[in-house]
């Protein structure tokens, strides 16, 4: 049951054709509590979004979980003649009890190529009364990103990885349109603003296509699969090159084999314990999504430098890929089956450490050997409900 793209997005993408996108619903205020029971509330249920343009009706469904995403959530209609601006979005679920008002909207208050927040209300409240708003729902309401184009092939268009080279981003746009040549042609939006404003700490969630990463969400009622931290640092210097006056912006991330090469590594590892440049890795990963959770406080000097400290340190030790903790993950979520260890290290407990050694994670919480992909966006230190992943990648 992962979140597998409808029928009305399997088809062909067109150009020059009405394209919107129904990405992701943070619906964290039907999750009070992080515990088990309660994420798993709504996990057999389906959220579905259904628009209505120029007479036309389509629904796309992704699986209720915390804040779920849609795989490929994109409806296109033809533009009729009269290019009518106006259209309906109506949110329903299975789950018994819950309903949302429907809502009118118009391309003439939504700027295209943008993401837009447009929240969702209950119909048991008053609209007036209300308040709700995507910084503070109200209890019964959700929000949902859209983004929506008439073009959208010629978005900031870059073709620059037919050659299957790992190429960084390096031309000045918000957003760019990449395809990436893998075992099948893909195109991604890629949120270069986004990538822009991360710092040290901040928490890079993946949506991976595998069947493991299918399994990992299925279990754990959360949309991503695999987890990473940021961390700043100065890049590697090369004898007869220039040095670098400014930090470059890394993930260092616990994997299974990846084409992309650490560039702090002389002799790449295939697995473990590897420092990506991360609009490298965002542009190479070949999942559908990748999100960012940013602190709501930057760490302070201290709290950077034990960040960096414990990177590479651990990125010294070349750990490898915990291949066996992610199987006991997904058997069992006992403390008794989970045991900590310096050999090899899971994507989430590299990132629990990390949170750790900087004095972001309290004693309390720290059990990394216990911690999966999506509760580590549920720790403290990253703001609680009203503190909404971005995007930095999504596949149309």
């Amino acid at each position: 049951m992962g979140n597998k793209h409808s029928i009305a997005s399997e088809s062909k993408i067109e150009n020059n054709v009405f394209t919107l996108y129904v990405m992701n619903c943070d619906n964290t205020n039907f999750f009070p509590e992080n515990k088990a029971k309660n994420v798993a509330k709504y996990g057999d249920n389906k959220l579905t979004v259904t628009m209505e343009y120029n007479g036309a009706r389509k629904s796309i469904s992704t699986r209720f979980v915390k804040r779920a995403i849609w795989e490929r959530g994109v409806f296109q209609f033809d533009l009729d003649s009269s290019f009518s601006k106006d259209f309906t979005l109506s949110l329903s679920t299975d789950a018994s009890g819950l309903k949302w008002l429907d809502k009118p909207l118009s391309m003439d208050d939504l700027s295209e190529n943008t993401i837009h927040q447009i929240v969702f209300r209950s119909n048991e409240i008053e609209n007036e009364l209300d308040g709700a708003s995507a910084s503070a729902p109200s209890a019964d309401s959700v929000t949902l990103n859209i983004f929506y184009t008439t073009k959208l092939f010629d978005i900031y268009y870059d073709d620059s990885n037919n050659s299957n080279n790992n190429n960084t981003l390096d031309i000045d746009s918000k957003l760019l349109l990449n395809t990436r040549w893998t075992n099948s042609q893909k195109r991604s939006l890629i949120f270069r603003e986004n990538i822009d404003q991360l710092e040290d700490g901040d928490l890079i969630l993946y949506c991976g296509e595998s069947g493991m990463s299918d399994l990992i969400r299925d279990r754990f009622y959360r949309p991503w699969s695999h987890v990473g931290i940021v961390v700043k640092a100065y890049p590697f210097h090369k004898k007869g090159e220039p040095r670098s006056t400014e930090k470059e912006t890394y993930v260092l991330e616990s994997v299974g084999k990846e084409n992309i090469k650490d560039p702090f590594r002389t002799r790449q590892s295939l697995t473990g314990i590897n420092l990506f440049k991360l609009s490298d890795r965002i542009v190479e990963y070949e999942g559908y999504c990748v999100q960012a959770l940013r602190h709501p406080t930057p760490l302070s000097t201290e709290q950077r430098e034990r960040l960096l400290t414990a990177a590479f340190e651990v990125h010294g030790s070349r750990a490898p890929f915990d291949v066996f903790q992610a199987g006991i993950l997904m058997l069992e979520r006992l403390n008794l089956w989970n045991i900590q260890s310096n050999y090899a290290v899971f994507c989430s407990e590299l990132v629990a450490i990390m949170l750790f050694r900087c004095g972001l994670l309290p004693d309390e919480l720290y059990k990394p050997a216990n911690t999966d992909p999506g509760e580590c966006s549920d720790f403290p230190c990253f703001g609680g409900v009203h503190n909404s992943p971005m995007f930095l990648k999504y596949d149309v």
